[in-house]
């Protein structure tokens, strides 16, 4: 039995654009599960989620979705789990990798685009070099191969891995690129605009001692002809996810200078592997930025999602799905987490790991959100991140009494005023609520409740001429602000 809990908004765009759906929404397939990836091909969305089978196992599961996140078909496959980018179409044929279930083979299995009806399974390993733990982290179509990314344990050592697999399943050839005694794999790999396939891998000698990144750019015959190599950190628990930029720099996720246990930074270097800039958070002990995915949008910039943590007022949010967009020279210009709230009052927990730039500017993007275990989690936001457009915050707080419809329909009366400050609330809407008084600076000038009536009604007669701004909440949930100017 699935269960759906949808949070819809409708909003209108400025500059030309249609009005489009904006949404949050969950599913519950009754077992932990989240959405690693989404791919859209020829205007179809597709997303690969990893789930529990039997219980106990690790298993797969291949959607096709609308771009309402409404499910058009779903097939499971138990024979195998996905990671964040094992999931790749071309010529109307899906095909997803993983590892098995013992995790010493990687299976590579093939779908039709239309329902998901099985085309092809093969199971992909060497004939002589054998590894246990192993784990596939991505998969690239390069001169006519598949090429399959990750690491494996042989002996008392660990290593990334290439696998060269031919378009019928045949093992082609095994590259062993990097061994360590601790950590090493390829967590992310594409083919870059010069045509060449670019990994990105994270390396660990010795238990956090000697901890770095390094990108490797390999020709058709996987010679390096160009690597970065970045500096130790003590404890960098960072995953290397990258992208390349318009200019061909490449950005990819490093850990904080100061935090790096849950505290990620962006790093771009230039194609001289010298450091061109890199974004750090600020250093609090109470955030977390955990970046999943790294992309480059159509006009240069660049967007990541991943897991957020921080206080904000009175609320803590203990981690989150959250989204960020910097400039192509690393500023800032926005970053919005998305929280539901549990009936406690804390946040679910979630993560975002994937998403799409669609035609229109919006954003297409999933994950998973926790409740009492893990459910697919889908969101389409504005080009600025933003679900409801005259209600967007660094924290958008989402619960079931978040009602959008009634946030067009509320006017403050009369702006400007004078002695008092009449707020038009719908007749539906879910009371009691909470309301704050805010001067221009920020000062809190009052807080207080509302429980009944249409009208909410704030004295303003010992206030000081100027701008102010109210906000209303229910629950923890911040619903709507509001700017009012008294003569």
């Amino acid at each position: 039995m699935k269960s759906i809990i949808c949070f819809v908004f409708w909003i209108s765009l400025i500059s030309g654009i249609k009005a489009q759906h904006l949404f949050y929404k969950t599913l519950d397939l009754e077992a932990n599960e989240a959405v690693y990836q989404l791919v859209e091909y020829k205007g179809r969305f597709f997303v690969s989620i990893t789930t529990v089978c039997n219980f106990t196992n690790e298993c797969a599961t291949v959607m096709e979705i609308d771009d309402q996140a409404n499910i058009i078909w779903s097939k499971n496959l138990p024979f195998l789990d996905v990671s964040s980018k094992t999931m790749l179409i071309e010529n109307d044929t899906i095909t997803v990798t993983g590892n098995n279930l013992h995790n010493d083979k990687f299976v590579l299995h093939q779908m039709n685009i239309d329902g998901g009806d099985s085309l092809s399974t093969y199971f992909i390993e060497h004939p002589t070099i054998k590894f246990t733990n192993m784990f596939v982290q991505s998969i690239n179509r390069y001169n006519n191969n598949f090429v399959l990314a990750g690491a494996g344990r042989r002996n008392d050592s660990v290593s990334s891995l290439l696998y060269i697999v031919r378009p019928k399943g045949m093992l082609d050839s095994l590259i062993i690129t990097e061994t360590t005694k601790f950590i090493s794999l390829i967590w992310d790999a594409y083919i870059g605009r010069d045509g060449l396939y670019t990994a990105f891998y994270y390396l660990d000698e010795y238990t956090y001692k000697i901890n770095y990144r390094k990108v490797v750019k390999y020709d058709s015959n996987f010679n390096t002809v160009w690597s970065y190599t970045s500096d130790s950190l003590i404890r960098n628990e960072s995953y290397i996810k990258g992208c390349e930029l318009l200019d061909g720099r490449i950005a990819f996720v490093y850990g904080h200078p100061k935090l790096s246990s849950g505290l990620n930074s962006v790093r771009c270097v230039n194609l001289d592997s010298t450091i061109s800039w890199q974004y750090d958070w600020k250093s609090t002990a109470t955030w977390k930025r955990k970046i999943r995915r790294l992309k480059v949008l159509r006009n240069g910039d660049i967007l990541g999602s991943g897991e957020y943590a921080a206080t904000v007022g009175s609320f803590r949010v203990d981690g989150s799905g959250f989204m960020f967009r910097l400039d192509s020279d690393g500023k800032l210009l926005w970053e919005h987490a998305y929280v539901e709230v549990a009936p406690d009052g804390e946040d679910k927990g979630g993560n975002l790991w994937d998403f799409q730039e669609l035609s229109d500017g919006s954003i297409l993007a999933v994950g998973f959100v926790w409740n009492k275990d893990w459910d697919l989690l889908f969101i389409r936001t504005g080009a600025d991140g933003c679900i409801i457009q005259n209600n967007c915050y660094e924290v958008s707080v989402l619960t079931e009494t978040t009602i959008p419809e009634y946030i067009e329909d509320m006017i403050i009366i009369p702006n400007p005023g004078f002695d008092q400050i009449n707020i038009s609330l719908s007749d539906d809407m879910a009371l009691p609520i909470r309301y704050e008084l805010n001067s221009i600076s920020g000062q809190r000038i009052e807080i207080g409740n509302h429980s009944g009536g249409s009208t909410l009604t704030i004295s303003a007669s010992k206030l000081d001429a100027g701008m102010y701004f109210i906000t209303l909440m229910v629950r923890a949930a911040k619903i709507w602000t509001g700017k009012w100017v008294k003569e």
